[in-house]
């Protein structure tokens, strides 16, 4: 009968005019457990614009051995009060009152109260813990206003985990793991994955989750738990959250120097972060997310590099290089020469019947690729001067010597001089780098 008639009070409370102030309860250990000790903290929040005139706020805590009571006795349970306040208990009720008229004010900063010392009875189940508030405001009349807050109390054999989420931040398109551990009952993992709409997913008692393709700014991943209780109407439900932010597309652009001389060189350089595809013009060359390229600038160049980024709009980024004609080349010794070697010696002439000539120059060279290794590239915005590089076939190696007349039966005409090799061709590829 009393279970009854506390049911009734119950939702009396709940259906009549709501307090001025918002009460939220903290619970610890989340969740409550059946048989183990609690604590409770009271938050007490002013959402309006005016200041609210408290002359007391009385918490009852449900005191019996059912699933609708939090404790079968208010003996050993303490309070903390925020400064100017008082706190008096009977039975399981709890009185808040204020010491001075300026406690009374509950302005934007709010109040908190805690609860200490509670023993939670055997039962699982949920409890109501009632709230009346006797305040006013300058628009509301003093008045006794009540509500009540639900508390669930969990098997004592039950845990969950914290939700954890790596990394914290992933650039977008990227992925998540999410991780928990929990003892068997019904689990939800949901969430947003690219702002259009949270995805419930049906998961089990443990990690680890992973979430790919996450786009939106913020993803919250909120993990449910529903544990039934015999004899009890509705499931014990704990959520758990945790929040992964997602980096957008950056893009990072150089060009270095930015005034070249005349067919100068210029070194592009980027970083792109969330990047699926990178272009760069003139050209339309495709390029990797992060990299460096060297260009030889004729005349005042716009470069732009465009950065594809999933879900995205594209990410443009531009360096112009400008051309200065007054901008030369230093003096001589910066002039590269591959020169082709000498032509081979001729064989002597042995008789007039088989006159022997010198043989051939041996042709210039190199035909084949080179690679250079000069000093670092001037990357100043204004270099003073450049560097000149000539890359070109070898000079034809030299004819070698006639050869000497047969001073034999029959004297041979002298062997004539060989001709000289051919120039070499600068057909192959000048790989340039850069100390």
């Amino acid at each position: 009968m009393n279970e009854y008639v506390q049911y009734l009070h119950v939702a009396e409370l709940m259906l009549a005019e709501a307090p001025l102030l918002t009460y939220a309860l903290l619970p610890f250990p989340n969740p409550l457990l059946a048989s183990g000790p609690a604590q409770l903290t009271l938050v007490v929040s002013n959402s309006t614009t005016q200041f609210i005139t408290v002359a007391s706020i009385a918490v009852t805590l449900p005191v019996g051995t059912n699933a609708k009571n939090l404790t079968a006795s208010a003996n050993g349970i303490g309070t903390a009060v925020p400064s100017g306040w008082n706190a008096t208990g009977s039975g399981g009720v709890f009185t808040l009152t204020p010491a001075t008229p300026e406690a009374a004010k509950v302005g934007p900063n709010g109040l908190s109260f805690i609860f200490t010392g509670i023993a939670v009875n055997d039962e699982p189940g949920t409890c109501t813990i009632g709230i009346t508030e006797d305040a006013s405001s300058p628009s509301k009349p003093k008045a006794s206003r009540s509500s009540g807050i639900p508390v669930a109390k969990f098997p004592a054999t039950f845990a969950l985990s914290e939700l954890s989420a790596t990394p914290l931040s992933v650039v977008s398109g990227g992925s998540a793991v999410v991780l928990w551990n929990g003892s068997p009952a019904t689990y939800v993992l949901s969430y947003d994955p690219d702002g259009n709409g949270t995805v419930p997913h049906v998961v089990g008692p443990n990690g680890p989750y992973t979430a790919p393709n996450l786009t939106a700014p913020v993803v919250v991943f909120t993990l449910t738990a529903r544990v039934t209780v015999p004899g009890q109407d509705a499931p014990l439900v704990i959520q758990r959250q945790a929040v992964v932010t997602i980096i957008a597309g950056s893009v990072a652009f150089t060009a270095l120097p930015s005034i070249v001389g005349t067919k100068g060189v210029t070194r592009l350089s980027w970083q792109t972060t969330g990047t699926t595809s990178c272009t760069l013009d003139p050209g339309g060359l495709s390029i990797p997310p992060n990299g460096y390229a060297y260009a030889v600038v004729n005349q005042t160049t716009v470069f732009t590099l465009v950065a594809t980024i999933a879900g995205r709009q594209p990410i443009a980024a531009q360096q112009t290089v400008t051309v200065n004609p007054s901008i030369v080349a230093k003096p001589a010794g910066n002039v590269v020469s591959l020169v082709g070697k000498d032509g081979g010696v001729g064989l002597p002439g042995r008789s007039r019947f088989s006159p022997t000539g010198g043989g051939p120059g041996d042709p210039g060279g190199p035909t084949t690729n080179s690679t250079l290794t000069v000093g670092p590239l001037d990357a100043g915005s204004s270099p003073a001067a450049v560097k000149q590089i000539l890359f070109r076939g070898g000079t034809g190696g030299k004819g070698g010597p006639g050869g000497n007349a047969d001073g034999g039966e029959e004297s041979g005409p002298a062997g004539r001089g060989g001709t000289g090799g051919r120039g070499g061709d600068a057909t192959g590829e000048l790989t340039i780098r850069f100390d």
